[in-house]
């Protein structure tokens, strides 16, 4: 058994196991490797299908992602988005992947530091469940150093990386302002139904 621990790679504990115990272990071992994987994935892909079909329900996000299976009530096409977006992403290197998660993470935390610092000034008297004890300068002072990370992670990555976190924070730009405006003329449309009702009523003897 090799020693160097360092120079495994893909497939290494299976050409193991077919050494040590011949093409069954290493196929129950190749076996078993598929079902742990595909277990994980289709975990991590139902709770993210989950999540988009919660805010598309809140009003977040289109409607047609809240929409479930009769049947079994799951919301397929929260999946089917997902599942279309994790293809996508398969065709990059691993290492870019956990790269383009992590640009994307340091992008909503910069964004989650500045609502901090903006509704202390704007909404300082907001109802929370809790409130860092700091004002407004030691405050914005704080979120310095996290800020500076993610700025670090930002710069330090690849252009293609960036390119795609960019078409990621795009697409939710544009759903965001696909949900805004169909919600406003939601709203206007109701106001004028309700004016119309209105005169109606007035107009009657």
């Amino acid at each position: 058994l090799d020693q160097d621990f360092a120079s495994y790679s893909n497939g290494t504990y299976h050409k193991i196991a077919m050494q040590y115990g011949g093409s069954f272990l290493g196929s129950l071992f190749a076996l078993g490797t598929f079902a742990a994987c595909m277990g994980m994935f289709v975990s991590d892909m139902t709770i993210y299908s989950y999540q988009l079909s919660g805010m598309s329900e809140a009003g977040m996000l289109p409607k047609f992602l809240s929409w479930k299976s009769p049947r079994f009530d799951t919301p397929v096409m929260s999946i089917l988005t997902c599942f279309i977006f994790v293809q996508l992403f398969s065709q990059l290197p691993f290492h870019e992947i956990l790269i383009c998660d992590n640009l994307l993470y340091c992008i909503c935390l910069l964004m989650e530091l500045a609502a901090l610092v903006q509704l202390r000034v704007t909404h300082p008297e907001l109802p929370r469940p809790f409130k860092i004890p700091l004002k407004i300068v030691p405050l914005a002072i704080m979120c310095i150093l996290p800020a500076s990370f993610c700025c670090f992670v930002l710069f330090t990555s690849s252009v293609k990386i960036i390119l795609a976190a960019l078409l990621l924070v795009g697409v939710g730009v544009i759903l965001y302002g696909v949900r805004t405006f169909v919600l406003v003329e939601v709203d206007r449309g109701g106001k004028e139904g309700a004016g119309a009702d209105d005169g109606a009523y007035q107009s009657l003897p």
